[in-house]
């Protein structure tokens, strides 16, 4: 192998020490013409484009952008005077993130446009200076919140210069926000939080949002609590949608192109909660009673004996009365008194329902599958199923969708989508759409983009080679007969040898040549034969 390599090497270095001096300046021309044109077309093809970022801005503005991208290493030139600034098209996207995180180019009301003041500016118009610069910070942040488009914030802050009565007045703040969908109530709880703990003394009870459409997200801390359990619940329901409708995509999307899921989804919120005690007799113990803990008796016995009176009126005369006499007064009393606790085994049990479950039995649900059908012009004229029709005839023709939901696979899915998500209320309609594949006729620009640069550098390859091959072979010499002049005629023509008789033989080379003299110089050969007749008149 070193051998082989060696001999080629001496090959080819013996090859171009047969070359000139000459030959050799043209091959290195001829190469540093190749490798520019090369270098050129690379860099025709393969070059950034640049896109405009930003225009009309004003220097500061375009030095604070063009740090900001040289940080994250972003390409980018400056143009019209530094009032603007371009970048890659691929990173454009990336440069303008960066640069709205960084809130640049900021055209708004800043802190430090506010503590601009002139000698004459009064205390007053400071404070609503700094009240409008916060303002404009608390707005640019929430516009800069998921889900909102645009911000305005407007405080009422209190004057505390007043030395001799307190000022009564709260601070409050009102937002107003554009926004592109539904917040949740924590998300509007987080901008109430975010402005009241931006600004001194600013309560949440004092702060009301509105949207757009001038719809309260926010009327005071009051409002949280009956606004969370709502939002709360349709969370939940949000939630059991997005789990219900993945689980039959999860189904139905290996089989079809596209799947459509609409559901009508009850909730049960209601709340239930039980406790219940349960007591039962201890081991050792009789059947209904417990093991006693102490025993309390207690008996009273009491005896109480009176005599009777006389009865009647000792004074009366006459005739007495008789009267019954009563026995003399006894009576008895006995009480009997026990106390007694037990021990009992006592079991408590508390259970709660859980919110937010589904009502499967009460849900209905909806799905519509779609399954696609292409038509390949290339693979049905291969095939010769287009049966003589145009490419547009036969898409006229097979432009109808069809309705599939009576097909037997169409119907087995019912069962599966039922079980796989608990609703027994399904119903599932199909239908198969058609999609017209063309011939893929590639545009000139397209080729010419693809194989112009091959086909230049096969150009260039080619010329190189003639170059080599005309510079390396060996040029033909041509002896080129010197031309008489007259003089050197005269003098041919004077001396003294017999004077041949000039042929005229059509084929005659001299005679050629004094043809050609005569049409070219016929001045000289007037002179000539002056100079001929004048010796031989001598």
């Amino acid at each position: 192998m070193n051998e082989t390599i060696s001999n080629i090497s001496n090959q080819v270095t013996e090859y171009w020490k047969g070359f000139t001096k000459q030959q050799k300046i043209k091959i290195f021309i001829l190469i540093a013409i190749i490798i520019s044109v090369l270098g050129i077309i690379i860099y025709l093809t393969t070059r950034p484009k640049m896109v405009s970022l930003f225009s009309d801005l004003t220097p500061k503005q375009t030095a604070d952008i063009q740090e900001v991208l040289n940080e994250n290493n972003i390409k980018n030139k400056t143009v019209f005077d530094a009032t603007g600034i371009k970048v890659e098209a691929k990173d454009l996207d990336r440069a303008k993130m960066l640069l709205a995180k960084a809130n640049i180019p900021n055209s708004g009301f800043t802190f430090e446009d506010a503590l601009e003041n002139s000698m004459g500016t009064t205390e007053t118009i400071k404070k609503a200076k700094l009240k409008y610069a916060k303002e404009q910070e608390l707005s640019r942040g929430i516009a800069k919140l998921e889900g909102i488009d645009s911000a305005t914030v407007n405080l009422v802050i209190p004057d505390d210069t007043r030395f001799f009565i307190e000022s009564q007045t709260e601070a409050r703040a009102s937002i107003q926000l554009t926004i592109k969908q539904k917040l949740s109530q924590d998300q509007i709880m987080g901008i109430v939080r975010y402005v009241a703990q931006s600004v001194e003394n600013l309560e949440m009870k004092n702060i009301s949002v509105i949207d757009q459409n001038a719809n309260l997200l926010y009327g005071g801390e009051e409002d949280y609590a009956l606004a969370t359990n709502a939002d709360k619940q349709y969370e939940l329901e949000l939630i059991k949608k997005k789990e219900i409708k993945n689980e039959v995509i999860g189904i139905l999307a290996p089989l079809f192109d596209d799947v459509r899921v609409t559901m009508k989804l009850e909730m049960d919120f209601d709340t239930h909660h039980v406790m219940e005690e349960e007591y039962a007799s201890p081991q050792g113990a009789k059947e209904g009673k417990g093991l006693p803990k102490y025993e309390e008796k207690e008996s009273t016995k009491t005896t109480n004996t009176t005599e009777g009176a006389e009865p009647g009126v000792i004074p009366n005369t006459g005739e007495i009365p008789e009267y019954a006499m009563g026995d003399n007064n006894i009576s008895q009393s006995k009480t009997d008194k026990s106390s007694n606790e037990y021990y009992v085994n006592k079991k408590v049990a508390e259970t709660s329902k859980s919110i937010g479950n589904p009502l499967y039995d009460h849900s209905s649900l909806t799905v519509i599958v779609y399954r696609k059908k292409v038509y390949d012009q290339a693979t049905l004229e291969q095939k010769n199923e287009l049966q003589g029709l145009s490419w547009q005839e036969f898409q006229e023709q097979n432009s109808r969708w069809i309705d599939i939901t009576q097909e037997e696979d169409i119907q087995n899915l019912v069962a599966a989508v039922q079980k796989g998500t608990g609703i027994l209320d399904v119903e599932l309609r199909g239908y198969e759409y058609p999609e017209f594949r063309g011939k893929t006729i590639q545009p000139f620009r397209e080729y010419a983009k693809n194989y112009m640069p091959i086909v230049i550098l096969l150009i260039i390859i080619g010329l190189l080679a003639y170059g080599i091959i005309k510079g390396t072979a060996p040029e033909e010499i041509i002896e080129v007969e010197p031309e008489l002049s007259i003089e050197e005629m005269l003098q041919s023509t004077q001396q003294k040898e017999p004077i041949e008789e000039i042929e005229y033989d059509e084929q005659s080379e001299v005679k050629k040549q004094i043809d050609k003299f005569v049409d070219e110089k016929p001045e000289a050969v007037a002179q000539l034969l002056r100079n001929w007749l004048s010796e031989d008149w001598e």
